[in-house]
This record gives structure tokens, sequence and C-alpha cells, in this order.
């Protein structure tokens, strides 16, 4: 068994999960990356520190993530044989552009309520949710 990134991924790429993994086994992607399930040695290390989680078991893929199964396989699977290297160093979140540095706030503010608001379909860009409920408008937000 061996963990898939899901489409909750796309987008963040702020690739704390690649810091943690004691073997290589994240390729990197325009928007996203995904792990190689021949790799990866399921210790779990990167589902704990993922801020969008975005990683499961493969068997423990929620119904709406099935499809990144096979995504994630097929796409590691072609990064790794086109010799490209894996992924083993955490990026600086400032070189990843606009929807990074608004999502992480997000997500850091959700953990800290105890809930995974963030699983949603919204627009980072331009409005944070509160613990409370309530949303404000991110300053600097396009």
């Amino acid at each position: 068994m061996a963990h898939v990134v899901t489409e909750k991924c796309n987008g963040c790429k702020f690739t704390d999960c690649v810091e943690v993994c004691p073997v290589a086994c994240f390729y990197e992607m325009d928007t996203q990356v995904v792990i190689h399930a021949d790799d990866c040695i399921d210790c779990m290390a990167c589902v704990e520190v993922c801020p969008v989680h975005a990683i499961y078991a493969d068997a423990d893929v929620p119904t709406e993530y099935t499809k990144d199964i096979e995504f994630n396989l097929l796409e590691a699977n072609q990064i790794k044989d086109s010799g490209a290297p894996a992924i083993t160093v955490r990026k600086d979140a400032s070189t990843h552009g606009d929807i990074l540095t608004a999502k992480r706030p997000l997500d850091i503010e959700t953990n800290l309520c105890g809930t995974r608001r963030n699983a949603g379909k919204r627009d980072y860009r331009d409005r944070r949710q509160r613990c409370d409920g309530s949303e404000r408008a991110i300053s600097g937000a396009v």
C-alpha cells in the first residue's frame, strides 16, 4: 500500500511533505506533487504535515478523490521514467505565487480551530474564514 496525493494539493505545493519523507518518493508537477507508489514506504510522515490535508493511504482515499489514485500513479511513473529527480527539499513558499501565500495562513488558522473547513471548493485568494464562521477579506488579495 502506498500513499496518494489528491487534487487538494493542486495549487499548494508547500512541499512540507517532501521535507519529512525519509525516502525520495515525491515528484513535482507544475501545480502539485505526486508520490511514486513503488518508492513510498508508508511511514505516514507526510500525512500529518500536509497543510491542505491532501495525502491519504491509497486504501483510505475518500470517494470523491478515488480518481486521484490512478492520476498519482500515472503521473509519478511518467515523471520518474523521464529521468526527473525526486523532490526532497522543501521549497521556499515565497517562490510559489499568490495562491500559496493566501492558502497557507487559512490552513494554519483552520488547524488552530480544530476543524478542516478548507476541504470545500472555495476561492482562497480573496476571503479567509475565521474560527467563528465569519469571513474577512485578505488585504492585498488579487
